[in-house]
Formats: C-alpha cells, sequence, structure tokens
C-alpha cells in the first residue's frame, strides 16, 4: 500500500535538508596604536574587526602582569579601543581581542611606548600615609589662570603616580566621573558669581569632548553637574545688578542668582528651577554676608561682585528626586523632578526638621551632599564645613532623615585629628565597604575613615607650580579609569 505523505513530511523534504551555518568567527586586520594626544598615559588602538561586535585590548610592561581596558564597541567594521593608566616613557607590548557571535579572535602582539608627562605634573605630589586600597584619586588643580595649568587628574593609589590627566581650561573648581564612565568639567574661571561666560564638557576618558553644555546667555556654574540616561543636570545664573543698602552692602552689587537646569539628551531644557522662587535674602545666613563683602573690601577691589544662594552640591535621591546643598543657606533642600517644587528643607531658616542626637548641634555652610539608603530611611552623608561650631571645626556627618516625621537624628561623624577646620570647598564619599572619604579640600587633604570612625589612611595634596595653590574643590574615588565605581 501507497504511504501518503503529510503536510509537515514535505514541509521537511525541502527545509530539513538545508544546513544553518554557524556564525562566522571574527577577523583582525589594520591594526595601528598611536600614543593619545590629549594624554601621554594613553594609547589608541584602532583596527579593521569582521563579524565582531565588541573589543578590548590586553597590555603589559616587561615583568609586569597583564591588564585589560574595558570592552568597547565595534561600528561599521572598526575598532577604536583607548588604553588608560599607563606609566610614562615606558615600552609596552599590546594584543586586540575581538569577540562575537562566532567566537573571537586575537591580534599579533605589537609594541608601542608611552609619552611624558607635562611639565606641570613634575610639581604636583601627593603624601601617602596609611595602606590605601587600589584605585584612583579624581581631583582639579586650583591654580593661576594661566591655561597652561588647567589639569584634571588621577592619582593611582596602589602605585602612588599620576595615571591619567585632561588639560581643561578651568579653575578646577569641578570634575567627576558620571555613570556612563565619561567625565565633566567646567570651562570657565567663575566662582559661581562672575558674569564671566563658558561651558559645560563631556569628555569620554580619553579626553575627547562628546558634548558641550553651553547655558549662554546664562554663565556655568562649576560646583556640581550629572550626566545620566535623563540629561544633563546643572546650576546655570544669572547676575543683576543689586541694591545691598537695607543690608549693609553696595547700592551698585552684582549678585549671582542660580537656577538648577535639565537639559534632555536631546538638547532641550526640560526644567528651569528659579531658586528666588522659593528663597529670599532673608535666607542668606554664612559668612560673607553684604555687609561683611563691603567690610573686606579694598578702596581699588571692592567685593560688589557674589551670589546669595552659592548651590554647592546636587545629586538624585532613591526616589528620583533632586537634593540640593545650598552653602549660604545653611540648607539642604529637596525638589520634585518633574515639577521643581520644594518638598522639604533640612537647615537654615526655613528648616522642616528636627535634628537628634548631633553633638555639634547640626551642620553649617556645608559641600558635596551624598544621599543613600539606609535601614529603610534617606540618609544623607554632608561635608560640614563649620563656621558655626564653637570652636569652628570641619567633618563628615551622617543623618537619618525621616521624611514623615520630619526628624534628621545623627548617626555618625568623622572628624579630623587634631581637629580641622576649612570654611570653603570639601567633599565626602561613601565607599561600597564602608569607607568614608572626606576631603579636608581646602587643606588638599583627604583622610578614609573605616566604618567605626577611625581614620585607615590620609592624603596631602601639594601644588609647588608658580601661581598654584595646594587646594582642590573636591576628591573623588574611581574604581576604574573606564567605568564606575559598581554601586
Amino acid at each position: 500500500m501507497r504511504k501518503l505523505l503529510t503536510v509537515p513530511m514535505l514541509l521537511c523534504t525541502a527545509a530539513c535538508d538545508e544546513v544553518v551555518a554557524p556564525p562566522a568567527p571574527p577577523s583582525i586586520s589594520n591594526v595601528a596604536v598611536t600614543t593619545n594626544a590629549l594624554n601621554a598615559l594613553s594609547a589608541i588602538v584602532t583596527a579593521r574587526v569582521d563579524n565582531a561586535d565588541s573589543v578590548y585590548v590586553v597590555y603589559w610592561a616587561d615583568r609586569e602582569n597583564p591588564r585589560s581596558t574595558a570592552y568597547y564597541p565595534v561600528h561599521d567594521n572598526a575598532a577604536y579601543a583607548p588604553i588608560m593608566g599607563l606609566k610614562e616613557s615606558v615600552e609596552y607590548s599590546q594584543a586586540l581581542f575581538a569577540v562575537g557571535p562566532g567566537g573571537s579572535a586575537l591580534s599579533p602582539v605589537g609594541r608601542f611606548e608611552s609619552g611624558k608627562l607635562p611639565e606641570f605634573f613634575a610639581n604636583l605630589g601627593f603624601d601617602v600615609s596609611g595602606s590605601p586600597p587600589s584605585g584612583y584619586i579624581l581631583a582639579g588643580s586650583l591654580s593661576s589662570r594661566d591655561t597652561a595649568q588647567q589639569y584634571v587628574f588621577a592619582y593611582d593609589l596602589a602605585e602612588q603616580r599620576f595615571s591619567w590627566y585632561c588639560h581643561v581650561r578651568t579653575l578646577g573648581a569641578y570634575a567627576a566621573q558620571q555613570p556612563n564612565g565619561n567625565f565633566v568639567a567646567v570651562r570657565s574661571f567663575s566662582n559661581g558669581y562672575q558674569a564671566w561666560h563658558g561651558d559645560y564638557v563631556e569628555l569620554t576618558p580619553a579626553c575627547e569632548i562628546v558634548q558641550v553644555i553651553d547655558p549662554a546667555p546664562m554663565y556655568p556654574d562649576g560646583h556640581d553637574f550629572i550626566a545620566d540616561a535623563d540629561g544633563y543636570h546643572f546650576f546655570p545664573y544669572e547676575v543683576i545688578d543689586t541694591n545691598l543698602t537695607s543690608l549693609g552692602g553696595f547700592p551698585d552689587a552684582r549678585i549671582a542668582f542660580h537656577y538648577l537646569r535639565r537639559v534632555e539628551p536631546g538638547g532641550s531644557v526640560e526644567l528651569d528651577i528659579d531658586f528666588s522662587d522659593y528663597f529670599s535674602f532673608d535666607d542668606w545666613i554664612e559668612w560673607p554676608l553684604p555687609k561683611d563683602l563691603k567690610d573686606i573690601s579694598r578702596p581699588d577691589r571692592p567685593r560688589k561682585e557674589f551670589d546669595y544662594d552659592h548651590p554647592n552640591s546636587v545629586v538624585r535621591g532613591p526616589d528620583g528626586n533632586y537634593i540640593v546643598s545650598f552653602r549660604n543657606f545653611g540648607s539642604i533642600v529637596k525638589f520634585d523632578y518633574f515639577t521643581g517644587e520644594v518638598i522639604w528643607v533640612l537647615g537654615g531658616r526655613q528648616n522642616h526638621f528636627n535634628i537628634i542626637g548631633d553633638p555639634l548641634h547640626g551642620f553649617s555652610a556645608q559641600h558635596s551632599v551624598k544621599a543613600f539608603e539606609c535601614r529603610g530611611k534617606l540618609c544623607l552623608l554632608v561635608f560640614d564645613n563649620g563656621p558655626r561650631h564653637v570652636p569652628p571645626e570641619s567633618r563628615g556627618v551622617i543623618y537619618e532623615v525621616d521624611e514623615t516625621a520630619k526628624t534628621a537624628i545623627f548617626v555618625q561623624d568623622f572628624r579630623h585629628d587634631p581637629p580641622l577646620y576649612t570654611g570653603f570647598v570639601g567633599s565626602a564619599q561613601r565607599l561600597a565597604d564602608g569607607t568614608t572619604l572626606v576631603g579636608f579640600a581646602a587643606k588638599g587633604i583627604l583622610t578614609a575613615f573605616d566604618p567605626t570612625g577611625n581614620a585607615k589612611w590620609e592624603l596631602k595634596f601639594s601644588n609647588d607650580n608658580p601661581g598654584g595653590r595646594s587646594v582642590v574643590y573636591r576628591f573623588q574615588y574611581l574604581c576604574s579609569l573606564y567605568r564606575p565605581c559598581a554601586q
């Protein structure tokens, strides 16, 4: 009896004879290595790469263990892979790895030599005490307005050497690694209140500019900046002629009024929070006040320019809303991310909270507020400059904030031995292992405290360049020059 073929059997006779070919393996050709013209401690590996979606570089100096870069995507069969953190004037070997659906490929081993650090770094240094971990400290040089001296840089804690830098026209007031691994710096010599134009730049780790954010006709404040998936968040300001005689100041003062601006990734302004909608000169409580500016003026150099608010840090809390530190108000303020409305104020004349258990009874003229979740509540890590303490003393301090009960409960503080006082600048950072870094930055000192509050290690920065100052605005610990620390 003759058998009939079913439909599935007919289909199989047509298609089952076809064998799906496996993905082709990657191939690498035309490999070249050049010194990065923007950073002598970096090199750029380029190549043609087929059948791969990403590459990375393994590199090593003689008698040293190999290291590897981050993974880089392949676009249109072209690989572009910067190597970061090289030692100066050292010969290296390197090999490029390509990875794709069909497997991996390895290029022949090549050789290259790193460049020499700019002369500026010969007069720059860190004295290290204790045993810091591996990783890097990012800072910027506060120096003269000689543009040849304007660098942001990273110091390798394990090898105790400068390992990365970018040359940026800035006072060094702000440079930071962002969530996407890029860096942001401000190109301006403003202290945050002069009518001086400039802009913000987002840089790759190889120092290549990928975005310029110009707040014109406003001016850029360099105290803080966030670049995340939602866009760019920063403090532009306008300068307005203001009569301050009622406050004991000049009748023709020029006062900076700040905003918090959000620019979406496409470049359009999505939100502007005008701080003067919520705060007035009555909230200005920290030195120097208008009458102080007049008192410290010289006949040939009157201090008529200043800002009454002085926002110096912005973070997004665990709930996504903004938390902003205002030095001159002595306040930390939470703003709604979508509407810009004030949610609460901690500290200052508009304070909503009861501060409980703090042996120094609160903070003043603070900087560098960080927000994180602890025990199911919001915790704030603050660099408390402390001019109102008796005697004045600076410290890092953590508060547990109950946003419903409006309490800020003292958790712990981190005080230098012997005590230090810095009236301006400063930083605080919490690491994943519970270490707290406190930057007494006006004195160039960064101290690491363990979870019990004991000092573990310390750095002391020095800048002996002409016109240089052994001062930074903010220290930031980096796990890697390629990507941010895992949270």
